[in-house]
């Protein structure tokens, strides 16, 4: 069904085995006495540095349990729920892991430079960061540290920050924002669209109660697509999410095949941009975080994805319709919320002369 209105994101297992079993198939067991001689180890293909690098992580390991470590933000899915996590005390919120990019690994690189906090990496000159981080095989380059003062910038300005070396932003006045849900089955269970025509939206949602119905869903996407042939296609995140999935079901359905190669000269992933120039006093640049800092307020009372993906579990139990409107109003939130980003980063890439009372910075 079409829902239409107008308004002003190698398996490995090892299974233990007692030393005195005989191996097969060219593999040996290894006892913890018997030195790593050769190279790569019994035919496994793992090679001296792979264990090498093993035990550097034990040591790591081994090290961290005697030391501590320095607090640092997760987004791994457990730790994003965490409230000390969603507000972090000074000692985190000050880290550098606080800056978008900065694993672990860069973390350590750069307290070797003697930077620990994000306050103090606007002192870093970017070459030598690059040829200290090249030291140790890790390979960057000047610009991924420009992008990490950006952000550094942000947290003292406690604003959006947006780089004054950029590329313009194109014109997006008349365009068609797409976000599409999937669960985990992967089928598109709905795709929204937003038809946007300087600042009005018509909403377009195409919902399938089953995975058997994701057919028809990509056939109506393809219909609303080829109404509009001259709108470009605005996504967050598309490049990496929604297409490469939306390519991968219309390859699986008959007819549907040429959606994507058709939709690919159309599209612009917004977010891409942001990834280059926009950073915020936070550490994500998810679309409902970049959405928050511009003012705008979801209305559907689901948090994330993964709420949306236990209703749609709880909907395809019960065919509750008003399970069905939540997640319509949530895909519709997420297309309201690119809406509203990309004005509000047209209006800063446009911006002139700054005045103090203005909500970002131009750095």
């Amino acid at each position: 069904p079409t829902l239409t209105t107008r308004t002003a994101t190698a398996p490995w297992s090892h299974t233990p085995r007692n030393r005195s079993t005989p191996t097969t198939g060219g593999a040996r067991t290894i006892s913890a006495r018997q030195p790593f001689t050769a190279n790569p180890i019994g035919g496994s293909g793992l090679s001296r540095a792979d264990f090498d690098e093993v035990h550097r992580l034990i040591a790591a390991v081994r090290a961290a349990r005697a030391e501590g470590v320095p607090p640092r933000v997760c987004s791994c899915p457990v730790c994003s729920k965490r409230p000390e996590v969603a507000q972090p005390g000074p000692l985190v919120s000050s880290g550098v892991s606080m800056v978008f990019g900065i694993g672990w690994r860069y973390e350590a690189a750069l307290r070797e430079l003697g930077c620990t906090r994000h306050d103090q990496m606007r002192a870093l000159v970017p070459e030598d960061v690059v040829a200290h981080f090249r030291s140790h095989k890790m390979y960057i380059s000047p610009a991924v540290v420009r992008s990490w003062k950006l952000h550094a910038r942000a947290y003292a300005e406690g604003l959006p920050v947006l780089s004054a070396e950029r590329e313009p932003l194109p014109k997006l006045g008349r365009y068609i924002a797409l976000d599409l849900e999937w669960g985990l089955d992967d089928a598109i269970f709905l795709a929204g669209l937003g038809i946007v025509d300087n600042g009005e939206v018509e909403h377009m949602s195409f919902w399938a109660d089953s995975p058997d119905e994701e057919p028809v869903v990509l056939a109506s996407l393809a219909r609303a697509l080829d109404d509009h042939p001259d709108l470009p296609v605005v996504t967050w995140n598309g490049r990496g999410a929604d297409l490469p999935h939306l390519a991968k079901r219309a390859a699986a359905v008959a007819g549907a095949g040429g959606l994507v190669p058709a939709l690919g000269p159309r599209h612009f992933d917004l977010y891409m941009w942001a990834q280059a120039y926009l950073r915020l006093p936070g550490p994500s640049l998810t679309l409902k975080e970049v959405a928050r800092a511009f003012g705008f307020r979801a209305s559907s009372g689901l948090s994330g994805g993964d709420d949306a993906m236990m209703v749609y579990y709880q909907y395809r139990r019960s065919a509750d319709p008003a399970l069905r409107d939540q997640l319509v109003a949530y895909n519709r939130d997420d297309i309201s919320s690119l809406v509203s980003v990309a004005a509000r980063l047209a209006e800063m890439d446009n911006c002139g002369a700054q005045s103090p009372g203005d909500p970002w910075r131009v750095v």
